[in-house]
C-alpha cells in the first residue's frame, strides 16, 4: 500500500479516495449552483435538470445522496 503525505503525515489510500470524492461533490455542487446563480427564474428547470441526469446516467447529486452506492460498499 503506497502512502502519501500531507503536512508531513502519511495518508492512506483509502483516505486519499475518500477526499478525493468529497473534492469531486464540491465541484458538482459549483457546476450544478452557477446556472441557478446567474440567471433568474432557472430554479423551475431543477426537476428538468434532474429528470435528464437520470435519462442519460450522470449523477449531480453528491455521492452521499446516492444510495445505490451505499448499499455497495457496506
Amino acid at each position: 500500500m503506497k502512502l502519501h503525505t500531507f503536512n508531513g503525515e502519511k495518508i492512506s489510500k483509502s483516505d486519499e479516495d475518500k477526499v478525493r470524492r468529497q473534492f469531486y461533490d464540491i465541484l458538482k455542487g459549483v457546476g450544478i449552483m452557477i446556472p441557478f446563480v446567474m440567471i433568474p427564474g432557472s430554479s423551475v428547470l431543477l426537476p428538468f435538470m434532474i429528470y435528464l441526469s437520470k435519462k442519460w446516467n450522470i449523477e449531480i447529486f453528491p455521492s452521499s445522496f446516492n444510495s445505490e452506492k451505499k448499499k455497495q460498499n457496506s
